[in-house]
């Protein structure tokens, strides 16, 4: 009995089956670049002063509303906890004040910065005079410091228009 073996036939599919097996491997090697996050809406972020970055503490969605009269954010319970958290957390005893700031950005674009002074402090640093306070049960109150009243970004159009467009401005009682 003889065998008629097609050699030639034989080296084609081993030829196809190294270029898949070579794909295959090409592509298991490849590495998705990672969608890096924009944050869309207004955030609240830590600034950190002695490093020169933010850390984002607060996200658009945790953001309940925003009284544009009162200059102030009414946050859900966890993002609030976690703000009044890392405001306790800082040491108060490194003037200038204030040593505690959050940037206010729109869509990762800063509108201003705002500082946390506390009741013992009589010094402010020369940020943007914008300052806050945070009061139970879970709101950020925004106040401009009396002496420059031509530097209030806290109704900033770009932020105001983003809130009337989500339904986030509010009236609080």
């Amino acid at each position: 009995m003889i065998y008629n073996i097609n050699f030639k036939n034989i080296a084609m599919k081993t030829r196809v089956l190294l270029i898949q097996l070579i794909f295959v491997f090409f592509l298991m090697s490849c590495n998705k670049e990672p969608n890096i996050p924009v944050n869309d809406g207004i955030t609240l972020q830590y600034f950190d002063k002695k490093i020169n970055t933010t850390s984002i503490l607060v996200d658009y969605n945790e953001i309940i509303g925003y009284d544009s009269l009162k200059y102030t954010f009414v946050l859900d319970r966890l993002a609030w906890n976690r703000l009044k958290n890392k405001v306790a957390e800082t040491e108060f005893y490194l003037a200038p004040f204030p040593d505690f700031i959050i940037d206010i950005s729109l869509n990762d674009n800063l509108i201003y910065r705002a500082g946390y002074v506390p009741s013992f402090s009589s010094s402010i640093n020369d940020l943007d005079k914008v300052l806050f306070d945070i009061k139970e049960p879970n709101l950020i109150c925004l106040k401009i410091d009396f002496l420059d009243k031509r530097k209030d970004f806290r109704n900033d159009l770009r932020l105001i228009e983003c809130l009337k467009k989500d339904k986030k401005l509010i009236t609080l009682n």
